[in-house]
């Protein structure tokens, strides 16, 4: 028996029909996180470090930024809910290292970058200057643009970290077209792309 992937709160009345296929069932479990309905948004920060090499790294400028993300608020919490750490030699053959950063919601993001005083030093860097280069992605999805798939129900990995809880086995999974069935926005919009695509 599984369940849906889209959380009671979100479900509507569906004017885009799902891609399940009739009388579907997946194949192994797969679980998704589920949030508090008081959650309206979610934001993922990818903050970056590019050098020449690996042997060209300065351990230094991983430090400045921990020290942003471990500053303590007035209350003596931490500011960020969850970091990661990821690095990987490029094609190009530049070394890259990243700090994926996890925070509630788009107000308490706001409110660590000014605190913590990382968006003035943000916005102080000289691209002109330094031995490195810096790179910032930020993602602000609201809730009904977010989708987890996890095949483990008891170890939690990136958002999944400010989830309220964990789903049972779900039914959306394993199957074309089942990354965008589990986006409760998907229900009663195309997601049709905008713009310009690669080739």
């Amino acid at each position: 028996m599984t369940e849906s992937a889209i959380e009671e709160h979100f479900t509507r009345e569906r004017t885009i029909p799902a891609r399940t296929p009739q009388n579907y069932h997946p194949a192994y479990p797969v679980y998704t996180a589920r949030w508090s309905k008081s959650a309206t948004d979610l934001v993922m920060a990818v903050l970056g470090m590019q050098f020449a090499s690996k042997d060209d790294r300065t351990p230094e400028s991983r430090v400045k930024l921990f020290s942003f993300l471990e500053s303590k608020g007035t209350d003596g919490a931490t500011r960020r809910s969850f970091f990661e750490v990821a690095s990987v030699t490029d094609a190009s053959g530049y070394y890259n290292e990243a700090i994926i950063a996890y925070w509630p919601s788009n107000s308490a993001y706001k409110n660590w970058a000014a605190e913590s005083g990382f968006q003035a030093w943000w916005d102080g860097l000289d691209p002109e200057r330094g031995s490195h280069g810096w790179f910032m992605e930020v993602f602000f999805p609201t809730m009904d643009r977010i989708e987890t798939a996890y095949t483990n129900n008891e170890i939690a990995e990136g958002a999944a970290h400010l989830k309220d809880s964990i789903s049972g086995a779900i039914t959306e999974h394993g199957y074309w077209g089942s990354m965008r069935d589990r986006l409760p926005t998907s229900q009663t919009r195309p997601l049709e792309v905008t713009g310009q695509t690669g080739a």
